[in-house]
């Protein structure tokens, strides 16, 4: 939770943007989410300030869960929103986006001295030549 829960949640925040403030939401909802998603929004009604919900709304985004969002941050919506499982999981995934043409991968997630917890880039030879 502590780690991929504040990136989950997200999913969660600009949901309440679109509901709550009529903003466009650039993260569709997975219909398998919609129970999650639904009873955030419910929520995000009675953020204060009225005229600014979005402050309370956005708050922790990236750093933390609030206490009122954890029980819509599962492990489903975990799973997919963020690269968050065993290197075996998560292969699949990689192999598509390498074969939409993506040549790197950097987990974003670094561990407390600075590198990468899982000690590698995940990356792929570029095939665009025309680059400098």
């Amino acid at each position: 939770m502590a780690q991929a829960g504040p990136r989950a949640a997200v999913l969660l925040h600009r949901a309440g943007d679109f509901d709550v403030e009529g903003w466009q939401n650039t993260s569709p909802v997975p219909l398998e989410l919609a129970a999650e998603v639904a009873g955030y929004v419910e929520i995000a009604h009675h953020y204060e300030p009225s005229d600014a919900r979005y402050l309370t709304n956005h708050r922790g985004d990236f750093l933390f869960v609030k206490p009122e969002e954890r029980r819509f941050v599962t492990a489903e919506l975990i799973r997919r929103t963020t690269f968050t499982a065993t290197e075996q999981a998560l292969k699949p995934g990689v192999e598509a986006l390498r074969e939409a043409g993506w040549s790197l991968l950097l987990p974003l997630h670094l561990a407390r001295d600075g590198r990468s917890k899982t000690g590698r880039a995940l990356s792929a030879p570029s095939t665009n030549r025309d680059r400098s």
